[in-house]
């Protein structure tokens, strides 16, 4: 009798396990779930390095010259992050000193010349957020040019984010 008391356990204990398993049984819902990421992102700056200084060294020799200059080197860093038809942006130069020069020479960068009124000397119409730009510059000295030791042309850039839409 001993022996069947013994089985009679084990028959128990066997069948409480395979009712414990039964019991574990997991859905997919339960091992899948979801969350999510809310971005706030923020529109940077629209900046402009400080254009190079430039020099102007000539011997007057009678006769009108035109000489290149080192090209005036800036930086333009668009970080607005606005939608590609609003993302231009245009530089023009003014220069407020201009009358006290113009009788001696005249200054041109890429193709513009120089005044005291604005001038849009670049313009970016397509999506950039980084442009690296060199302007060719060069002066045209008059041949009635008056010898002067230093006489410096001022130049004042202007930055400006285009208002119109502009194509990518």
């Amino acid at each position: 009798m001993k022996k069947l008391t013994t089985t009679l356990m084990l028959a128990l204990v066997a069948t409480s396990t395979v009712a414990s398993v039964s019991t574990l049984s997991v859905s997919a819902d339960d091992l899948a779930k979801d969350s999510k990421v809310t971005a706030a992102i923020t529109g940077g700056a629209l900046s402009l390095t400080q254009p190079n200084d430039d020099t102007l060294a000539v011997t007057l020799t009678g006769d009108e010259q035109t000489v290149e200059l080192d090209d005036i080197n800036f930086n333009v860093t668009d970080a607005r992050g606005l939608a590609d038809d609003k993302s231009g942006w245009d530089i023009t130069v003014a220069s407020d000193n201009y009358d006290t020069y113009k009788k001696d020479y005249t200054l041109k960068l890429g193709t513009k010349d120089i005044s005291a009124d604005e001038v849009q000397v670049d313009a970016v119409t397509e999506k950039t957020v980084t442009k690296a730009e060199d302007l060719a510059a060069s002066a045209t000295v008059s041949a009635t040019a008056k010898a002067t030791s230093e006489e410096v042309a001022n130049l004042q850039w202007t930055l400006a984010p285009t208002t119109a839409s502009v194509s990518e």
